[in-house]
């Protein structure tokens, strides 16, 4: 049996030239963390929690954030503290042309003051079910907030205080998208 490090290396190596290959999801995966932790150069790479749900960029999906599916392998400029952040994948064509459908966003869990939010995207609740969105914060007022999407298509959402505490989970730190 080989040594978790190269199996971990040959299963990158062939997720990649998979990619490259049919210019699929550039993402690298990994559900093994030791492994990945004692790959070389791999303190120049942070292992992001990847939720198993999607976050809607569309109308809205339910995430939970304590389902942790794997990692994202993500270089150490885009995620200096792993700890902070979660990483999601998007369902939904709101946030076109800039982010697609399938894109995924790191999601930084401390920035969560919407005051210093607006004009950022953000990952917000959007009701008390826990329906989570990716959208641009376009406004703020006393009582409620503004999500915007990039799509004209879609109506803005106006998230009040009094029905949702605490909207704002984090924003959006770095995305991936595929651009096809």
């Amino acid at each position: 049996m080989a040594a978790p490090t190269a199996v971990l290396l040959a299963e990158l190596d062939r997720r990649i030239e998979v990619a490259q290959r049919q210019q699929d999801d550039p993402v690298i995966f990994t559900d093994d963390l030791d492994a990945f932790e004692q790959t070389e150069g791999a303190h120049r790479f942070r292992a992001v929690p990847f939720l198993a749900g999607r976050a809607a960029a569309g109308s809205g999906l339910v995430v939970d954030e304590d389902e942790v599916q794997g990692y994202v392998v993500v270089h150490e400029h885009a995620c200096p503290d792993p700890k902070r952040q979660r990483a999601v994948r998007l369902a939904g064509d709101s946030m076109m042309p800039h982010l697609p459908d399938g894109s995924i966003v790191g999601v930084d869990l401390t920035c969560t003051d919407p005051r210093r939010l607006v004009g950022r995207l953000v990952c917000a609740r959007t009701d008390e079910e826990e329906t989570v969105v990716v959208k641009r914060l376009s406004a703020l007022r006393r009582e409620s907030l503004t999500l915007a999407s990039h799509n004209p298509d879609f109506k803005d959402i106006e998230v009040r205080f009094a029905e949702v505490d605490s909207p704002i989970v984090g924003a959006v730190a770095w995305a991936w998208a595929n651009f096809e």
